[in-house]
């Protein structure tokens, strides 16, 4: 198998002999199940010649037993793995495929992965036949062509687009380049399978052949996929992620989230392009200082050791700083921020240490390729670099040690006099997000790693040092909390200036 796996990640595709014997009829029983009662998602392509139909039908595992046997009991995920290189395998939808005897529809050359809601360089597609395919009538592949680096325009049957608007490339004439390129296709029998990767550019003729062809297919993930946002309603839905109709939308709100580093923030809302923020605690105060007028709706959450100081490993504690080049962002964000407490309870100041303005994600990583800085101030994601190479440095203080990192969410008091409703509506919709986190942690993470490129593991690893707050949070924030931190935070802001 270890060779048979290097082949499949450097071609992108392989024949798999009598992988699956054991499956054939279990799948051909669910398939003629699937047929006398297709799902929502049928789509039988009908050809204008008058030509047999094309039946597909997808996503239908959890409600055919002999599917959902073959995703729990076959060696699918194993085999699977094994060929991504991948840790785990996760299921991520079964689609199923006939052409009758006599059909012209060409499947045209595509890849799969721009139609999905994922990216990843690990993923495999099971392409299983249930009876005889001779290789003028089989699907094939173009090897290597999961590693062009290209993302094709996905097309419908019809000619027309997918998405109205993307940025993926249209497919080249493929049959024009074929004697420039390796087509890899085969003659297959029941059982056997062809294994290949999401981005493999692959298509197959009609069925012009006396009998038909059946094919399940199974389709799996790796440790590296991650939610992508398209550019539209995907091949597969999946609404109940909520990402197209999701919760400000269900609340009545049309919300544009862009992405600011902290130090410009204010000037967006200076210039009135956003009329809201979300940023830390002790922002607000040098913002309404310096008459950018801010009001707090919401505090969203406290570090609990997501942000810190992380120094070469000869640093063993804070006052060995002294003398040493640190990286902060600049004046006016929370790293600078946090620095600037952090020595002053060990009765120092910024004035101890040489300060290189680096940002968060550029800090971590500087920190762990070079050698130019002795420490350097960031927060998760970012800290992981650093927790995943210890042999770079270490943790010498967090915001677990020194709790000084409340993010909140605030709007200026125009926005709020003038919009009462939508305020409402934003406060409420921060909430519910609180309760999808609760209710379907994997669902959450899903959609907040997306923004993060980070797999929904990846991100729970992540929050775990985050405190998100409730309602009851926040009304004891709101009541008292946040008048001791704010008279503290003016103290640090100021020599942090």
């Amino acid at each position: 198998m270890d060779d048979a796996a290097q082949r499949y990640r450097e071609d992108g595709v392989l024949v798999l002999r009598g992988a699956f014997d054991a499956w054939v009829e279990p799948l051909r029983a669910g398939i003629d199940a699937l047929m006398a009662n297709p799902s929502p998602l049928e789509r039988t392509v009908r050809p204008a010649d008058g030509s047999a139909p094309f039946f597909q039908d997808l996503c239908n595992w959890q409600r055919i037993p002999e599917f959902e046997a073959f995703v729990y009991k076959s060696p699918a995920a194993e085999i699977a793995a094994r060929l991504m290189g991948s840790r785990t395998a996760r299921f991520f939808h079964d689609h199923v495929l006939v052409k009758q005897p006599g059909g012209s529809t060409v499947t045209p050359w595509h890849q799969d992965q721009p139609y999905y809601c994922v990216e990843g360089r690990q993923s495999v597609s099971f392409w299983i036949p249930l009876d005889p395919v001779p290789r003028d009538v089989v699907m094939e592949c173009i090897k290597g062509s999961h590693s062009w680096g290209k993302g094709f325009r996905p097309m419908r049957f019809d000619g027309t687009r997918l998405y109205a608007e993307d940025d993926f490339e249209v497919m080249p004439d493929i049959e024009a380049m074929r004697p420039t390129l390796d087509i890899a296709g085969w003659d297959m029998q029941p059982g056997d399978a062809i294994a290949f990767n999401f981005r493999t550019v692959h298509g197959a003729p009609g069925n012009l052949s006396p009998r038909m062809r059946r094919v399940f297919s199974a389709r799996w993930l790796g440790d590296d996929a991650v939610f992508a946002r398209r550019a539209g309603r995907t091949s597969l839905p999946f609404p109940d992620l909520g990402l197209e109709d999701g919760i400000y939308k269900a609340n009545g709100l049309d919300v544009t989230i862009k992405k600011i580093p902290q130090k410009d923030r204010h000037l967006a809302i200076a210039s009135g392009d956003l009329q809201c923020a979300a940023t830390t605690v002790e922002t607000w105060i040098v913002w309404n200082t310096n008459g950018i007028a801010t009001t707090q709706l919401f505090k969203m959450d406290q570090g609990m050791g997501s942000d810190g100081i992380v120094a070469r490993n000869d640093i063993t504690k804070v006052a060995d700083l002294k003398g040493k080049t640190v990286a902060a962002s600049a004046p006016g964000t929370n790293p600078h921020f946090t620095l600037a407490c952090i020595l002053k309870k060990n009765g120092m100041s910024l004035k101890d240490v040489k300060l290189v303005t680096l940002e968060p994600a550029p800090a971590a990583n500087a920190f762990v390729t070079g050698k130019d800085l002795d420490a350097a101030v960031t927060y998760e994601p970012y800290l992981s670099l650093v927790r995943d190479k210890p042999e770079t440095g270490k943790l010498i203080a967090d915001s677990l040690q020194y709790p000084m990192v409340f993010d909140s969410f605030a709007c200026t008091p125009k926005f709020i006099k003038e919009n009462p409703k939508a305020v409402k509506a934003l406060v409420d919709s921060y909430f519910q997000a609180l309760e999808m986190i609760e209710k379907d942690k994997q669902k959450a993470f899903t959609i907040m790693g997306a923004d993060v490129k980070q797999t929904a593991e990846q991100f729970d690893k992540s929050q775990a040092k985050i405190k998100w707050a409730d309602r009851e949070a926040n009304k004891k924030f709101f009541n008292g909390e946040i008048l001791a931190f704010n008279k503290e935070a003016a103290d640090c802001c100021s020599r942090s200036a």
